[in-house]
């Protein structure tokens, strides 16, 4: 399976589609769509281990399931977590 792909597909999305739209695509009667603010988390896409920056360029806003997917996939992709 090509988890570089996967990947790199998954951060084109969540950088093109916002929290809200994610969410409502997923389950349109999530609680968190009815909340003042949604809980998200900044992930490097490259990783600081392999020299990525605090650089909003290499940041993403993702929610705490998403950031665990691409976690995930990061250590299939590097072997790390």
């Amino acid at each position: 399976m090509d988890y570089k792909h996967i990947h790199d597909t998954t951060i084109t999305y969540l950088r093109t589609t916002p929290v809200k739209d994610r969410l409502r695509r997923r389950n349109p009667l999530d609680i968190r769509l009815t909340a003042p603010s949604i809980y998200i988390e900044m992930h490097h896409i490259i990783p600081r281990s392999l020299g990525g920056l605090d650089h909003p360029s290499n940041l993403i806003e993702v929610l705490p399931e998403e950031h665990i997917f691409l976690h995930m996939l990061r250590h299939r992709v590097y072997g790390q977590r």
